[in-house]
């Protein structure tokens, strides 16, 4: 069975991904849900992937993932910490993916440490 475009576009970032943030990506690329990625032309997938390096790029600075837990057993999903040169490189691919189909580039963004 063919990768759908969900399936591609989080393999390629290694962040936890909503389906809504997918989906939201999708509709505003004009992709089909569930379309397997040979069907989608490579511009289309590219700005997607261009959409959601951004939409990586802007979040929190550290995120937990699920905890449970039952008596004596406990599981915790990974914590993950992104600096600011990671969101950087990932503004950095998502603007040359966008000058290279026309698209103008997202301002970039400047991180001020408040402490």
């Amino acid at each position: 069975m063919a990768q759908t475009i969900e399936s591609y576009l989080r393999s390629m970032v290694d962040y936890e991904v909503s389906d809504n943030t997918i989906a939201t990506i999708l509709y505003k690329r004009a992709i089909i849900s569930d379309s397997s990625i040979d069907t989608v032309d490579q511009q289309s997938a590219d700005l997607a992937l261009a959409d959601l390096y951004m939409r990586c790029s802007i979040k929190p600075t550290s995120f937990t993932g699920a905890q449970d837990s039952d008596g004596g057993w406990s599981h915790k999903d990974s914590t993950i910490t992104m600096s600011n040169a990671d969101r950087k490189g990932l503004i950095v691919l998502a603007n040359d993916i966008y000058r290279k189909y026309g698209e103008s580039t997202k301002a970039d963004i400047k991180l001020v440490n408040l402490w």
